[in-house]
């Protein structure tokens, strides 16, 4: 369930401030935050909370194993749930920049004009970088500028048209 909501943070977000700019959510949106059941808090701070939960765990139990002694029965269980705990939140992490990954490699795909004539997004195709050069197209000794896609399987170099859309 974290792997989810925890990978889907940065859409939230992006979609929480979309709505921001509708005057019809915004009304809404403050008249529920002025309820006693939300102790003051946005819906901004309640949609980052359970990310910020699952980082604060290992620093916890660490804590705890700090002023447990080692004699105490707690303290073997308290070392395998730091351990487990350390586990998750790295799986975790792993899978939130894979989904980013992936995500990138559709925003990519969305972006070109006239669209790509062939599958950008592939089951086992993910984004590593890009960059902004300066490169010649042909025979033209004009400079052009250029946005290279470097994927895990796949190196595409586009004409920049805007500042999102490409063309190859």
């Amino acid at each position: 369930m974290y792997n989810v909501y925890c990978s889907g943070q940065g859409q939230s977000i992006s979609k929480f401030n979309e709505l921001n700019k509708n005057p019809s959510f915004v009304s809404t949106l403050k008249r529920c935050e002025s309820d006693s059941q939300c102790r003051g808090l946005k819906l901004k701070d309640f949609l980052i909370k359970p990310v910020q939960r699952i980082c604060k765990y290992p620093l916890f139990f660490s804590q705890l194993i700090k002023f447990t002694d080692e004699s105490e029965p707690a303290f073997l269980r308290l070392k395998a749930c730091l351990s487990k705990i350390e586990e998750t939140t790295k799986h975790i992490n792993e899978f939130r920049r894979d989904t980013e990954k992936n995500q990138r490699v559709v925003e990519i795909q969305d972006n070109f004009d006239p669209p790509l004539n062939f599958e950008l997004v592939q089951l086992n195709r993910f984004f590593v970088r890009e960059a902004e050069i300066q490169g010649k197209i042909g025979t033209s000794p004009e400079l052009t500028p250029l946005q290279l896609f470097m994927f895990n399987d796949l190196l595409l170099i586009t004409r920049k048209k805007s500042e999102r859309n490409f063309s190859i």
